[in-house]
């Protein structure tokens, strides 16, 4: 039975106004959809553009090494689809058709369907790809359907997830047949009108009795992980006030609102997100929440934000409320079902590394040797492999979910920079740089770093010790594969041991935790020289005094 042909009559005047008003097809393709729920293809519209006697504008692709590098970066990065490559790809600024993007990445040898001669290759390529990570990492064997497809894709490994499935299942039959028994519970769920309108953030202490803490944010609405960090202090505000002005930095916005718990690492957060929100946006302006409120104008990208840069005029004025919602830990499902994914993915591993290590008697959370020994050895391979773990989860597919009808499907990285493909919006806004760099000033009074996680003196001493032996291999033994670099960290947690007792130069030390919050940074700024005139700020406002009871907005969710 053939399939019914797409009706485009009734937006046939839309689509030509659009078109030689300069609007490109694949902007066109997104409007039909978030504004009249109208799934169609480029080559659709190109080929009805030709029927209705318009005559599609003959562009050429030029074809640059950076165009081949950009469609294989977007395409086993990210996962991008065709349509969703030349969107990409013209918003990046290259001059490329549908039928380019396509004809480059059949030169680059990437294909969407396969031959049974390619699947068998393939299918080899795989296999062998995991006899390595049996004997590197084994990330794979707790990953999901969805989560190991893009893993693999992103090692350059693109096959049908049913044949990745039945390869999968010859490996780790057992994990296979667990996840297929494993009882979920369901919590109720919400969403939020577009991306950057809430983020959620936590901490991650499952791994803190090692002395490794974890922080990060969720977009609520794409699930995308826009803040990720690991070191030795996620639980201080003064640590996560420098990660959020390092992350905001780096993004060039802010999103509308954050969604925490109650924990005391948020306080000065809260209070320099409320001065940065007030700063663009100094009075109150209720936001749809419906979900269908993208304008058929809209056309964004990575980068680009549809929102003024002139702050609203008139108004309800700011309040706290309107740019933090505090709410039990519990009631943040967000980031809560998120760190449930981390812990399946891979953090669970550590967390049992560490208990067997502690067990034996070979972790002594009292003992400084144990300690630093610890951090040296795995701080950074659990950095890489959570890094590695944010960006599979940032590129791979939700699916959709009948009977949760609040899970928006779709890929958080396009969720996230495009939620006009889902008729959402994206709610950020900008920052205003010259307060941002008070803020930073004077979260960097003291010189802490939140990436360093020992002394520069112990690292040396580490780095010699560990020399002896020739450092760290670059593959693990398959019989160790469990317990990663053990005799390297026994040998320098002995080795430790012994400097500590003969007193050797330079001393073995930690990094001190940077405690203190709104007081501490006062007192830095006297110690400085530094008067709240010259800064602009109110530290008052930007502190504790800023939250008062009636402020919070607790919502259940």
């Amino acid at each position: 039975m053939a399939r019914p042909e797409l009706q485009l009559e009734g937006q046939k005047d839309f689509i030509i106004q659009r078109y030689q008003s300069g609007v490109p097809l694949p902007t066109i393709q997104e409007v039909l959809q978030a504004t009249y729920s109208i799934q169609t293809s480029v080559f659709t519209l190109r080929r009805r553009l030709k029927q209705w006697g318009i005559h599609p504008k003959q562009q050429r692709t030029i074809i640059t090494d950076a165009l081949r590098i950009a469609i294989e970066k977007y395409f086993f990065t990210i996962g991008l689809s065709d349509d969703e490559l030349l969107r990409q790809l013209q918003a990046d600024g290259f001059t490329v058709t549908a039928h380019g993007v396509v004809r480059i990445r059949k030169e680059l040898d990437i294909y969407r369907r396969f031959t049974p001669e390619q699947i068998q290759r393939k299918q080899e390529q795989l296999q062998s790809f995991l006899i390595q990570e049996q004997t590197t990492s084994n990330l794979v064997r707790r990953m999901g359907r969805e989560m190991l497809s893009t893993h693999l894709r992103q090692n350059r490994i693109n096959l049908p997830r049913d044949t990745i499935s039945q390869t999968i299942s010859q490996f780790y039959p057992d994990e296979v047949e667990g996840r297929r028994k494993r009882l979920h519970r369901r919590r109720g769920g919400w969403t939020s009108p577009g991306s950057n309108y809430i983020w959620s953030i936590d901490a991650y202490l499952k791994l803190q009795p090692y002395g490794f803490e974890i922080y990060a944010a969720i977009d609520a609405y794409s699930r995308y992980i826009p803040w990720f960090f690991c070191g030795i202090s996620a639980t201080t505000g003064r640590s996560v006030l420098v990660q959020y002005l390092r992350i905001i930095q780096q993004w060039g916005f802010i999103p509308r609102r954050f969604r925490s718990d109650r924990g005391g690492e948020t306080t000065l957060i809260a209070g320099a997100h409320f001065l940065l929100h007030q700063a663009v946006q100094p009075y109150y302006s209720p936001q749809t929440s419906q979900v269908n409120s993208v304008k058929p104008e809209s056309n964004s990208f990575p980068g680009q934000t549809n929102l003024p840069l002139t702050a609203q005029t008139e108004g309800t004025p700011i309040q706290f409320r309107h740019t933090w919602i505090y709410g039990k830990s519990t009631q943040n499902v967000k980031i809560e079902s998120w760190w449930g994914r981390l812990c399946e993915g891979r953090s669970i591993f550590w967390r049992e590394y560490f208990g067997f290590l502690a067990a034996e008697g070979l972790f002594d959370a009292e003992s400084l040797a144990d300690r630093v020994a610890l951090l040296y050895i795995y701080m950074p391979i659990i950095r890489s492999e959570f890094v590695q773990f944010v960006q599979t989860w940032n590129a791979h597919r939700i699916r959709k979910q009948p009977t949760r009808t609040h899970v928006i499907p779709g890929r958080p990285w396009s969720l996230f920079f495009h939620p006009e493909q889902t008729g959402a919006q994206d709610f950020r806004l900008p920052l205003d740089l010259d307060l941002h760099q008070k803020l930073s000033m004077l979260a960097d009074l003291d010189g802490f770093d939140p990436d360093q996680y020992l002394p520069s003196t112990t690292m040396a001493v580490c780095q010699e010790v560990l020399g002896r032996i020739g450092g760290l291999p670059s593959q693990i033994p398959p019989e160790l594969v469990n317990q990663p670099f053990i005799r390297q960290y026994q040998y320098l947690q002995e080795e430790l041991q012994v400097w500590i007792r003969t007193n050797r130069s330079p001393a073995i030390s930690l990094l001190p935790q940077p405690i203190g919050n709104l007081d501490y940074l006062q007192d830095l700024m006297q110690r400085h020289h530094i008067s709240l005139q010259d800064t602009w700020i109110d530290m008052e406002q930007a502190g504790l005094d800023l939250i008062k009871e009636e402020d919070i907005d607790f919502e259940s969710e």
